[in-house]
């Protein structure tokens, strides 16, 4: 499709003197912070960011832990442009995490939707440039009450110009016009629906939806054309579904028990890592002392300290070892000679 936003800009500057593109009521004001493909589910954009953390990694993958551990239900009723249509718990999460991945690392993002020029969004600019420049100055804009509604609102800068509705084709919404003459049609528009207009109305469209696992609604896409004597004007709804109130109030209770057992595990990995500095620092400080005893009716010779024979090695370890952390005493051999023989024993002291 060629669009046709380039040739409407033209046209705007050609007939500057009777429609200012800057105008407050113009279509070029109105919609220059429109012009993206922007959601209107009312999810802030946090909590998908807190949703992210707890099931997804760093680079996008499903955390298995933590879904295993039950945080599965969490993606179900997030926006289903994050998620797909796919069938299982498993992959939409898997969606979620691959699709929000660049939203939560970006400064720049303050809502969940994607900011990028789509054909839909140009299509309505040009729509209403058609026939702002055709009629003189009417505006035609829409906004979005809700995931289920859109409002079309048509300004006119004064009583002087005439917009004539030729019909009204929607699918998968209902059309209603508010502020029209009496005696006009004000039931359900359709494609035969006519009457004109001097001042400002509005046309509401609403769409019913289809309920989804765990107590969410699921909007199927939607389209308007109002048909005019100057030109269309053309709406689209993407599909969208609703977070539940039960989903949400179960998966705030989740993540606030993970934040609480988060905190109480990096309490707990705080004492231990307290802990392990403390023994680091004995080890450190650590001392041993090894003495070599000899319990004869003489000393043989060589080293070691001599003890007769009979001596207790309990108090022989207490005397070497005085303020030691840990002793022990600990037989090494034992030779002929004397009265008693030669044993040898080493007693280990362990100091900090």
């Amino acid at each position: 499709m060629r669009l046709r936003f380039p040739m409407y800009l033209a046209a705007t500057m050609a007939l500057s003197t009777s429609v200012s593109a800057q105008s407050l009521d113009s279509c070029a004001y109105a919609y220059k912070d429109q012009l993206r493909n922007l959601s209107f589910t009312k999810f802030d954009y946090s909590t998908n960011h807190a949703v992210y953390d707890e099931v997804c990694t760093s680079s996008g993958e499903v955390n298995q832990t933590k879904f295993e551990a039950g945080l599965s239900i969490l993606p179900d009723s997030l926006p289903i442009e994050l998620t797909g249509e796919a069938g299982t718990s498993r992959q939409r999460t898997e969606n979620f995490c691959k699709n929000y991945r660049s939203t939560r690392y970006s400064a720049n993002h303050s809502s969940i939707a994607k900011s990028e020029v789509v054909v839909a969004a140009l299509n309505s600019f040009n729509s209403c440039r058609n026939i702002e420049v055709r009629s003189g100055g009417v505006v035609a804009t829409h906004s979005f009450t809700n995931p289920d509604a859109v409002v079309i609102k048509f300004t006119f800068p004064d009583t002087n110009r005439v917009l004539r509705i030729e019909g009204v084709k929607s699918t998968n919404l209902e059309c209603r016009a508010a502020g029209i003459p009496h005696g006009s049609n004000s039931g359900v528009l359709g494609v035969t629906s006519t009457f004109e207009m001097r001042s400002d109305f509005s046309i509401l469209c609403s769409r019913e939806s289809m309920p989804t696992d765990g107590g969410g609604r699921s909007y199927a896409p939607g389209t308007v054309t109002v048909a005019t004597n100057h030109a269309p004007y053309l709406v689209s709804l993407p599909q969208d579904r609703v977070y539940s109130n039960h989903l949400a109030s179960e998966a705030t209770t989740k993540i606030a028990a993970l934040e609480t057992s988060l905190k109480s595990t990096a309490s707990d990995l705080s004492a231990l890592t307290a802990d392990h500095s403390k023994l680091l620092d004995r080890i450190k400080a650590m001392t041993v002392e090894t003495h070599s005893v000899i319990v004869a009716s003489a000393h043989p010779g060589g080293g070691g300290k001599w003890y007769p024979c009979g001596q207790d090695l309990e108090v022989v370890r207490r005397e070497l070892c005085q303020g030691a952390v840990s002793s022990q005493v600990q037989w090494m051999s034992n030779s002929n000679g004397g009265t008693c023989g030669n044993e040898r024993y080493a007693v280990v002291c362990v100091r900090y």
